[in-house]
C-alpha cells in the first residue's frame, strides 16, 4: 500500500467496493469527488509511504482512511479515536472533515481522546457514559449546566471535555462509593431534565415507527462481494506489480529468487 499514490489507492478501493452497478468511469468520478471533499487534492499524486519511508502526513492518512469509507456513500460512520496521535492543528482538520460529512446528512459516531475546547464545541451531540450507563446526551454546551445543577460547577477557564471526564472519573484517594454517588447524582439531574425526555421520545419514538414500517420495505438479496473474484485478482495483481516496479531493490530480490529457484 505504501508504494501507491493516494489517488491510486482510492481508485483501487472504488473498483473493489463500489459494486458492479457502477461503470469504471463512474467509480473514478466518485474518487475525484471524494478527493476534493476530504481535502486530499494537494497530495493525491503523492505516495502513501510506510513506517520506514514516510510520504504523506499522519493527518492526511487519517483523511485517506475516511475517504476509503466514504466512497460507498454510507449513511453512518463509526470512528474510534480518529485524532489519536495528531497535533492540535491536524486533529481539528480531521474533525472538520467529519463535520462536513455530518452536515451532508450522514451520522458520524466517534470516540475521542482529550479533545481541545475548539474540537469539543464542533460536536452536535455529546454522549457521556460511566458505570455502564448513559449520564448525558445532548448539545455539548448544555453539559456544564447539568453538572452545575448537580453541585459541580465548571470554571470559565476549564476545558469542557476534561472537566466532564474528571467529574466522571475516580479521583486519586477517592473511594469507589463516592465516585458512584457523584455520577448517579449527575445522572439524576439529567434524567429529570426536559432534554432527557426530548431525546427519549425521539429515540424510542423513531425506533417504534421504523418497526411498524419494516414490513413495507422491499427486502432484496444482497451480493456477498461488491466485486467478483476475477476483478479482485486482476486489480490486486496490478497493484502488486506496480508496487514491485516502484521498488528497485524489491524487484532485484524477486528476480534473484526466481533465478535461484530454477
Amino acid at each position: 500500500m505504501g508504494a501507491v499514490t493516494v489517488r491510486e489507492h482510492l481508485i483501487f478501493s472504488a473498483r473493489l467496493r463500489m459494486g458492479r452497478r457502477f461503470s469504471d468511469a463512474q467509480k473514478i468520478a466518485r474518487v475525484e469527488e471524494v478527493i476534493s471533499k476530504m481535502n486530499l487534492v494537494n497530495c493525491q499524486n503523492t505516495l502513501i509511504g510506510n513506517r520506514y519511508d514516510k510520504s504523506i502526513s499522519l493527518g492526511e492518512k487519517k483523511r485517506l482512511s475516511f475517504a476509503c469509507e466514504v466512497l460507498t456513500d454510507p449513511s453512518i460512520l463509526f470512528c474510534d479515536e480518529p485524532t489519536s496521535g495528531l497535533d492540535a492543528f491536524m486533529a481539528k482538520q480531521v474533525v472538520k472533515a467529519l463535520q462536513d460529512l455530518a452536515n451532508e446528512g450522514k451520522t458520524i459516531v466517534l470516540t475521542i481522546h482529550q479533545p481541545s475546547s475548539q474540537i469539543f464545541n464542533m460536536f452536535n451531540k455529546l454522549c457521556l457514559m460511566a458505570l455502564g450507563q448513559m449520564i448525558f446526551l445532548g448539545p455539548p454546551k448544555k453539559a456544564a449546566g447539568i453538572f452545575k445543577q448537580a453541585g459541580y460547577p465548571m470554571c470559565g477557564r476549564d476545558n469542557p471535555a476534561e472537566f466532564c471526564i474528571e467529574q466522571l472519573a475516580l479521583h486519586e484517594g477517592e473511594i469507589e462509593a463516592d465516585q458512584k454517588e457523584r455520577i448517579m447524582k449527575i445522572k439524576h439531574f439529567y434524567d429529570e431534565s426536559n432534554m432527557a425526555s426530548l431525546y427519549h421520545d425521539r429515540i424510542y419514538g423513531s425506533v417504534s415507527e421504523r418497526r411498524k414500517n419494516l414490513g413495507n420495505h422491499d427486502v432484496r438479496k444482497r451480493e456477498k462481494y461488491a466485486a467478483d473474484w476475477f476483478t479482485q485478482v486482476l486489480w490486486l495483481f496490478v497493484r502488486s506489480f506496480r508496487a514491485t516496479l516502484r521498488d528497485p531493490l524489491l524487484l532485484k530480490v524477486r528476480l534473484a529468487q526466481t533465478l535461484v529457484s530454477f
